[in-house]
């Protein structure tokens, strides 16, 4: 007659047994302590991150739970009576007395005394409610309002934001926090350690410069600045112990050739090529010139006339000028070569004699004839 109390009992007890597990809503050991590196919300009497805040564990940061006061309810981690409004101006000394504990609201009127040790009173991440916050509670980045709130434990004034700690990730804005003596600064968005300001030292803005500025994180001299290596330059030219920018073509006015650009260096300020095969290119004291080449100069498919290469009917070249006998090449319209002994122009008439004959075998009639200066070229175009 006993068995149903007895598993009456045993659904009663087990029952609760799971409530309170449910209740406490807690994260299994974690292999460093709760706290505000390694919690949102708060820590419980056994050392547990809660899974959410309510009533009865109420609290932000990694701070300890508290307990609201009856009637009062947990809102994103704080105790929040109704009606209380913000907890600032004049009402809130009447709420809130001083030293109040960690995630209690709390009246900022107090200043140091509204909360109790290693507790400031702030309204953050867009909160109304003031309410008190572990020092040193804050992350890389977040907003605040003294270097003591900061895990970092710098405040950027005008950033309203912890600095970042070293080799964490950080913005050039917000910067990074130092190491005792060591400077930190943002470079590609972490905090990496800085030089000693000194040329060729690792910096992350001018300021962490002694000398010269910072370029590509490298602190590096203006012109004139003491050197004994390139690289501790700006322009990357160390001449005669300082720093030296070398002259560009513009600024040296020049247009071909190779030219001093002083420090020491040469620059090539390029040729004078006009692709023109009827023009003698040529650079002199940095400057191009593009006379034109003689008439009946030979020229991609014919002939230079006045500046301009000409296409041809008929040509002939003398082999050797200097030899009368030699004899002509001779290209007819169809472009094929014969052996001639003599070329002549007969108005814009093109003749070639051959072969000792007394006559002319070879004639083409174009629109005109051309005989070169020295006899040794005849075209007809």
């Amino acid at each position: 007659m006993m068995r149903p109390m007895r598993l009456f009992l045993r659904f009663v007890v087990g029952a609760g047994a799971a409530a309170a597990f449910a209740a406490s809503g807690a994260c299994a050991p974690a292999n460093e302590p709760c706290g505000p590196a390694n919690c949102g919300t708060c820590c419980n009497a056994e050392g547990l991150c809660v899974l959410a805040t309510s009533a009865v564990a109420c609290g932000i940061a990694g701070s300890a739970c508290v307990a609201c006061p009856s009637g009062d309810a947990c809102q994103a981690g704080v105790c929040v009576s109704p009606g209380s409004g913000t907890g600032t101006g004049p009402a809130c000394t009447t709420l809130y007395g001083k030293a109040q504990p960690g995630s209690a609201p709390c009246c900022m009127e107090y200043g140091a005394d509204a909360c109790g040790a290693s507790f400031f009173c702030a309204a953050f991440d867009g909160r109304t409610q003031p309410v008190c916050y572990p020092e040193r509670s804050r992350l890389d980045g977040q907003e605040c309002t003294a270097d003591l709130q900061c895990m970092s434990g710098i405040f950027n004034q005008e950033a309203r934001a912890c600095a970042a700690r070293p080799g964490g990730n950080c913005t050039p804005e917000v910067g990074c926090a130092p190491l005792g003596t060591q400077k930190y600064g943002c470079i590609g968005g972490s905090c990496m350690p800085l030089g000693d300001g000194s040329l060729g030292s690792r910096c992350a803005s001018t300021s962490d410069c002694v000398v010269g500025s910072c370029v590509g994180n490298v602190c590096v001299g203006a012109p004139d600045d003491p050197c004994s290596e390139d690289e501790q330059c700006a322009s990357n030219v160390c001449y005669d112990g300082q720093c030296c920018v070398p002259k560009t073509c513009a600024q040296l006015g020049a247009a071909c050739g190779f030219q001093y650009a002083h420090c020491g260096r040469y620059v090539d300020c390029g040729t004078c090529d006009d692709w023109n095969d009827c023009t003698e290119d040529s650079c002199s004291a940095g400057q191009c010139s593009h006379p034109l080449s003689a008439d009946l100069k030979g020229c991609f498919g014919g002939m230079c006339v006045s500046g301009v290469c000409k296409s041809t009917c008929a040509r002939c070249y003398d082999k050797d000028p200097d030899d009368f006998w030699s004899g002509y090449d001779y290209y007819d319209p169809s472009g094929n070569w014969h052996e001639v002994d003599f070329c002549r122009c007969d108005g814009n008439t093109l003749r070639a004699q051959t072969n000792g004959s007394l006559g002319y075998v070879y004639n083409v009639t174009c629109t005109t004839c051309s005989t070169g200066p020295q006899g040794n070229v005849v075209a007809c175009f």
